[in-house]
């Protein structure tokens, strides 16, 4: 597992996909995003946003990380609206990605450590696996250091 990672994003902006691929899917439900909208989406803590396209933008929101928290083909994509934004959210912090923020904490999904209760006994009892050997070679090494060095 390699900690750094490439920008995927190196020749796109990400805040500018993820605002396309908002404005598709906007689309399909057959509500086109207006220019406000996409620059309200574009812009930092936009001024004059109206509460109901604030809700209507947030749902379109909401419908695009479902579908992809779900979707493998999205989830190995690197240029994923998910994967766009921890991106996009590097030098500024655009409405598009406040919103999305927002929908991850209002619904966390499985990329949140959310676990069956089965995997979360399985990892309990790994890290307590895990304990007592350690507990067990930390004996033996006081043992085998008492035995060298003659303690009693």
């Amino acid at each position: 597992m390699t900690f750094i990672r490439r920008n995927p994003f190196r020749d796109v902006d990400p805040k500018m996909t993820m605002i396309d691929v908002v404005a598709a899917e906007a689309a399909d439900e057959g509500h086109a995003l207006s220019e406000n909208e996409r620059s309200w989406l574009a812009c930092e803590r936009p001024k004059e946003l109206p509460p109901d396209a604030r809700e209507r933008l947030k749902g379109i929101i909401e419908k695009i990380i479902e579908r992809e928290r779900w979707s493998e083909e999205a989830r190995n994509n690197p240029r994923s609206f998910i994967n766009a934004i921890e991106w996009a959210g590097d030098q500024e912090y655009p409405y598009v990605v406040e919103l999305a923020e927002e929908v991850f904490c209002d619904n966390p999904g499985p990329e949140a450590g959310l676990q069956s209760p089965r995997t979360w006994l399985k990892d309990k009892a790994q890290l307590i696996v895990t304990a007592l050997v350690l507990v067990a070679i930390m004996f033996a090494i006081v043992m085998v250091a008492g035995f060298v060095f003659h303690w009693r």
